[in-house]
């Protein structure tokens, strides 16, 4: 409960639990902060006091204008993010990955990362002694996956066949997400780490 007990901050803490889960990103301040000055915008517009003003914005329009709120938040964040690198190339922007229903998999995670078995990132960290793939035609990296090793050569040609249905071969990583999801899950499902 904030210090200042006031009437106004009493409800913002009540409704601030209610929208909790929403704005998981903001901390209790900041959600206090931003109905406060909500409250105060809505009930200058409307010439009311804030108290009343308060008990009528309705609920779902606080839930957007935080979640709003915390999107662009985020999505700085992520562009401001000097790592993430691979990821970034999949998922440039965060609304467009939280819109999107996918059930991750080590595999799938291996290879948005660029972490995980993958040869390359294990040699960087000398666990292996080397990075090169076991089809012998370069390192084993996400890109090397998804272009070049010939031991993924059915695999490819299939989620390659699908791509050109509806778009371009080679695809970019951004691509193979926001239009070919399910070639592409498809695809890193078929990826035997222990083979490669």
């Amino acid at each position: 409960m904030p210090r200042n007990r006031s009437g106004i901050a009493i409800h913002c803490y009540e409704d601030s639990r209610s929208v909790g889960m929403l704005c998981y990103c903001l901390n209790f301040q900041q959600v206090c902060f931003y109905l406060l000055t909500y409250v105060k915008v809505y009930a200058a517009a409307r010439n009311r006091d804030t108290t009343m003003a308060f008990n009528r914005i309705p609920l779902g329009t606080l839930y957007s204008e935080i979640e709003e709120e915390n999107l662009k938040k985020r999505q700085k964040e992520w562009e401001d993010c000097t790592k993430a690198a691979m990821p970034k190339q999949f998922f440039p922007n965060v609304e467009d990955r939280l819109k999107l229903q996918i059930d991750v998999k080590p595999i799938f995670t291996a290879l948005v990362t660029g972490h995980g078995k993958i040869r390359a990132y294990l040699h960087r960290f000398k666990i292996l002694e080397q990075g090169t793939c076991t089809c012998k035609k370069g390192d084993q990296t996400t890109d090397h996956f998804i272009n070049h090793c010939t031991l993924l050569q059915t695999q490819r040609e299939l989620l390659r066949r699908n791509v050109s249905k509806s778009g371009n071969w080679p695809a970019s990583k951004h691509e193979l997400i926001k239009k070919h999801l399910k070639p592409f899950l498809t695809f890193t499902k078929s990826i035997d780490f222990d083979q490669l």
